[in-house]
């Protein structure tokens, strides 16, 4: 007798992140419905199993209809950029997807947020953060979705629904809306200089990453709780990698972080990217995780991707 199929919903397949996901998924083992209030905006995307279901975060009766049935949510929603939706998308939005989820019963939430929801995007000094540190957000995307993330939390409490928060760190990729890293390589590409301060990190995560640990909590590895996605690599260590995959050399400088500290006391934050010190922990992920692509074949794909594109030689 063959098992039935888990039922999982999906706000914001239509996202960076949530096209990879959903193109990702094992379509034997999942009834898969998205959902778009445009219709049109995902046909031909998917599989054609994939139900395409045309409901709004706004309208509370639309999110009814779509979630009835389901197993699962898989809340990829979120406005990050549009100041005038943040608050409207990414708290109201939870608000109404909550009384949806009570309303039909779910009983598993997987909820993308952002480290961002942290409120620490810089420190000149070492310092390590792992998923306990208590948020100060510092501007309205921030403040929007640590709202979100905590209201997730809150009725979670209630045993309404099991739940699990995932945190990416800066998420890159083929098809980054923003053409992430683009900027970067092609720095390297026209031999311009690149400078660092010892100890300085970056942290990236490569999409499919993000959405295998997606996968990972679908598949039940990763169990309730909240998870930092992504890990840190040394800046230099970082621009090492871009340059291999390129095959290109440019100039490096290491710049005194006496220097860079003192620029960012008088206020200056240019500097910030090339003397940040801070990390984000992702071994709470890892007990139970691996990330099956990594940032060093994820730069290659992405390389490979923008030369595809036209956008680097």
């Amino acid at each position: 007798m063959s098992m039935s199929k888990q039922k999982v919903v999906i706000t914001g397949a239509s996202g960076f992140v949530g096209k990879n996901f959903v193109k990702m998924l094992d379509l034997h083992h999942y009834e898969i419905s998205v959902i778009t209030r445009k219709k049109e905006k995902l046909e031909n995307l998917f599989d054609a199993s994939v139900k395409i279901i045309e409901a709004d975060l706004m309208d509370i009766n639309s999110l009814k209809s779509a979630f009835e049935g389901q197993d699962v949510l898989v809340n990829l929603a979120a406005e990050v950029r549009n100041q005038d939706l943040l608050e409207k998308t990414n708290v109201l939005g939870t608000k109404n997807c909550l009384e949806a989820i009570k309303h039909e019963g779910i009983k598993k939430v997987i909820h993308l947020s952002s480290v961002g929801v942290i409120g620490k995007p810089f420190s000149g000094s070492s310092i390590r953060i792992q998923e306990d540190v208590e948020p100060t957000p510092q501007n309205e995307y921030e403040r929007t979705k640590n709202i979100s993330e905590q209201l997730f939390v809150d009725e979670s409490k209630t045993g309404a629904f099991e739940l699990i928060v995932l945190r990416p760190t800066n998420v890159f990729g083929e098809h980054h809306p923003f053409n992430a890293l683009l900027n970067l390589m092609q720095t390297i590409e026209n031999g311009k200089p690149l400078i660092y301060t010892s100890g300085a990190m970056v942290n990236y995560v490569y999409v499919s990453d993000v959405s295998a640990s997606i996968i990972s909590a679908l598949e039940n590895k990763t169990t309730a709780g909240i998870y930092n996605v992504g890990y840190a690599i040394e800046l230099n260590d970082f621009y090492s990698m871009i340059m291999k995959t390129m095959n290109k050399k440019t100039r490096r400088f290491k710049v005194p972080a006496i220097l860079t500290s003192f620029a960012n006391k008088l206020g200056v934050k240019k500097l910030q990217s090339i003397s940040n010190r801070l990390e984000y922990s992702d071994e709470r992920l890892k007990e139970n995780f691996t990330y099956p692509v990594g940032v060093e074949k994820g730069i290659e794909n992405t390389v490979d991707y923008y030369k595809k594109q036209g956008l680097l030689k």
